[in-house]
């Protein structure tokens, strides 16, 4: 997918969520607008640093992905631990899962991808590093419902987490299984 066209549709979704917070009464819709913020201030920010200077490294990709995925992952969680009304001690590990989640869904995405689906991502990248950019992700996730397994039922996160995530030995063995066919 062509940047400019990636950055206006966020703009584009970025207007239709604040219209669909303008309709929420009550004190969490002011949170909500700070999050909205920024997550759009982080995810530009990203953009910008990457597509006007010269070049782009592998490990470059790495944190353009956590700044992105990661930071629509973080915002996402953090919407939904404001509108829950969760505890401000609770909040920073939502958003914590989030981000992480968010990053290790990206990073499965882009090893897997499907050259036919439309995607921002370099076309080329160094795809043992991100296997253990991912892993690390993929362990953060893990820490962060660990600690949120402590005030608040994570059942089904963990759940989702696994269904989209992906374990450098499952990837590992996933290789080693097409390989003997």
């Amino acid at each position: 997918m062509d940047p400019t066209a990636a950055l206006l549709t966020g703009y584009y979704l970025y207007t239709a969520s604040f219209s669909s917070l303008g309709s929420i009464s009550g004190p969490q819709s002011d949170g909500c607008f700070g999050v909205l913020t920024t997550v759009i201030e982080t995810i530009t920010e990203a953009f910008a640093r990457t597509y006007t200077s010269a070049g782009s490294t592998d490990c470059e990709e790495a944190v353009f992905l956590d700044e992105t995925a990661g930071s629509l992952g973080a915002g996402a969680a953090a919407l939904g631990a404001t509108l829950a009304d969760f505890d401000d001690a609770v909040r920073p590990h939502c958003e914590r899962l989030g981000r992480n989640l968010g990053t290790a869904r990206q990073f499965r995405a882009i090893i897997e991808r499907d050259s036919n689906k439309a995607m921002v991502a370099s076309p080329t990248f160094d795809e043992s590093q991100f296997r253990l950019h991912a892993e690390r992700r993929r362990d953060d996730v893990d820490k962060a419902l660990d600690t949120l397994s402590k005030t608040v039922d994570v059942t089904n996160l963990r759940a989702f987490a696994e269904a989209t995530t992906l374990r450098l030995e499952q990837q590992t063995s996933d290789t080693n299984d097409n390989t003997l066919n």
